[in-house]
């Protein structure tokens, strides 16, 4: 059932204030009555207008220091059309009444009334209020009150807004089915995170974007392009295979190239100069030697006689 916006009568106002005042007394909620017609309600009524009966099957409770909550229930063959509802105390004074054109209960022989509501009042204490012989109570539920609440639908749940509406064990199941554990979450899908900066060295999470960004501070495997100062190991002068060769390296291989040459025929040119330049330089020696006398024994002894005795020596 809708709110029903009471009207606190002014006897109805004045019980609570004497209540309060003596402390002695609370006033009791006993009975609500049931009117047949429609009228504008006022604090100055002291009865509702035609009424039907008096239900004193009624329950109620102080659900807030402001408001209290109150349910009647009619479950006799009686029929009738409720245009007007008046709560009153033990002392038959009408504590609060309520009136509308639309008609707020329509009751065949079978069925049972039931009527459930909420009052709020903005300058009263409810604590100096009681009820009857409490048969049955329905109030809202909340997580103080013991009550009556309705299930969210799946879009409440997701706006989650309401605190006064309660979720369903299979509704609360599919709801967490949608979400990843904290603890080693699995996640599907196209997950994304924010871009950290590329200098951040954390346990936040790395996405595609921070990945591609650092990588551009490396060089490829296949063909890389490097820049600036690249360093490498120096290999052993006996390697001969596919390691970086650095400067060091290639200065230790031409070292012992030359063989610490004197200063004057450690470079190529150096050596090249030494040779007349010539790039045939083996054959031009090999052709100047076949000009040559072979030295022998007989060669060697005439090198030391003069003209005369040589001639002698040839006769």
């Amino acid at each position: 059932m809708d709110k029903l916006i009471f009207t606190i009568t002014d006897a109805g106002r004045q019980a609570i204030i004497n209540a309060s005042n003596t402390g002695t007394e609370k006033v009791e909620i006993k009975s609500v009555g049931i009117g047949s017609s429609y009228y504008i309600t006022s604090p100055e009524q002291t009865d509702i207008h035609d009424e039907i009966k008096r239900i004193t099957s009624i329950g109620g409770a102080v659900i807030s220091p402001d408001t209290i909550h109150v349910s009647a229930k009619d479950d006799s063959p009686d029929e009738y059309v409720v245009h007007t509802v008046g709560l009153y105390t033990d002392k038959n004074i009408l504590f609060a009444v309520y009136s509308r054109r639309m008609p707020i209960i329509n009751k065949s022989s079978a069925t049972v009334m039931l009527i459930s509501s909420d009052i709020t009042f903005k300058s009263l204490d409810t604590a100096n209020i009681t009820f009857g012989d409490v048969v049955f109570i329905n109030p809202p539920a909340s997580e103080s009150v013991v009550g009556v609440s309705r299930f969210a639908t799946a879009e409440e749940v997701e706006e989650g807004l309401d605190p006064a509406i309660a979720v369903s064990a299979k509704r609360l199941k599919g709801e967490l089915d949608k979400k990843a554990n904290l603890d080693s979450p699995n996640l599907t899908g196209t997950p994304t995170a924010p871009t950290t900066a590329e200098s951040d060295n954390s346990q936040k999470i790395a996405t595609t974007a921070f990945i591609k960004q650092v990588l551009l501070a490396y060089a490829k495997l296949a063909s890389p392009n490097f820049t600036g100062k690249p360093t490498a190991p120096t290999a052993d002068q006996s390697s001969n295979d596919t390691q970086l060769a650095t400067t060091a390296f290639v200065r230790s291989a031409i070292a012992a190239l030359v063989d610490s040459s004197p200063g004057a025929l450690d470079t190529l040119n150096e050596l090249a100069a030494a040779l007349g330049d010539d790039p045939n330089f083996a054959t031009t020696m090999t052709n100047a030697l076949a000009g040559k006398q072979p030295l022998d024994g007989t060669l060697t002894n005439l090198s030391g006689k003069d003209v005369p005795r040589f001639s002698n020596t040839l006769v």
